[in-house]
């Protein structure tokens, strides 16, 4: 579980090594932004209050 605001910093995320559930929910679920250059990707859960968009 991750709370509002917290992040998750990931290695190795590309589609061939990453679990593709991990990356269904970054991809997929507006309530994390994500930014990910090469095989690393930042992902921050926003909260109702905040929006980064």
């Amino acid at each position: 579980m991750l709370r509002p605001g917290g992040f998750v910093l990931a290695h190795n995320c590309n589609p061939r090594r990453a679990d593709p559930n991990f990356i269904k929910l970054i991809t997929i679920d507006s309530n994390f932004e994500t930014v990910a250059r090469g095989a690393t990707a930042i992902t921050v859960k926003e909260s109702s209050e905040t929006s980064y968009h």
